[in-house]
């Protein structure tokens, strides 16, 4: 029988945030059900595969289709996310900026699709170097981010310095892989999910400004 309760828990399974949670609310509801959990479980069972259906597409519409790097919107909440995490524990994140340089000329010389192959080969690049816990996203056309819960600045300018390795050691069409790089973290920018997107930002296009000056130093 379908009590209140019952209806309750499977509503639960129905929009929990996660699989772990969509199980645990399914057990409760066999729990309630008691011996007419048997005769229930052909609901109990599509409810589950609905669920995984449905957080597969969750899972694509948070992904950039081209790189299945996550997109902007998957960045921006997880990023509010973090900062609320700071706010309530003091938990520090760092936050990195990366333009993937050239991909406008890359285009114009050889294609887009050697345009579409760099940033793949851009994004594996990036996330080998990365950990499990860190948020790789795509959040524009050559425009990428790296979220670090849990890192201090010191530690997102060392990661830095190993993600420019790593993109720099990749060539196509006879040409290195070029990027530039910003660092922000919540101990030197303001508090805000702007404030610390425009810090790492900053930052980057004095990256990008230095590399210019040196290029043009290495040609005279």
């Amino acid at each position: 029988m379908l009590t209140k309760q019952v209806l309750e828990a499977l509503t639960e399974a129905a929009g929990a945030a996660t699989r772990t949670d969509s199980n645990r609310a399914l057990a409760c509801a066999r729990d309630l059900l008691g011996t007419d959990a048997a005769e229930a479980e052909p609901l109990l069972t599509e409810l589950a595969r609905r669920y995984d259906e449905l957080d597969r597409l969750r899972a694509l519409a948070g992904r950039d289709p081209l790189t299945q790097a996550a997109n902007r919107r998957t960045f921006e909440e997880e990023l509010g996310r973090e900062l609320a995490r700071h706010r309530r524990t003091g938990s520090p994140f760092a936050l990195i900026l990366l333009d993937l340089d050239d991909l406008k000329s890359r285009n114009d010389r050889h294609g887009h699709a050697a345009g579409d192959e760099a940033l793949i080969a851009f994004t594996h690049a990036c996330q080998r170097t990365l950990r499990d816990t860190d948020l790789f996203a795509r959040i524009g056309g050559d425009e990428f981010a790296v979220l670090l819960p849990g890192s201090t600045h010191a530690g997102a300018t060392a990661l830095s310095v190993r993600l420019r390795e790593a993109v720099e050691s990749v060539e196509l069409d006879q040409a290195q892989l070029r990027v530039s790089l910003g660092c922000a973290s919540t101990e030197h920018a303001k508090l805000s999910p702007d404030a610390i997107k425009a810090s790492a930002d900053q930052d980057l296009y004095r990256d990008k400004a230095r590399r210019k000056h040196a290029a043009r130093e290495r040609a005279a």
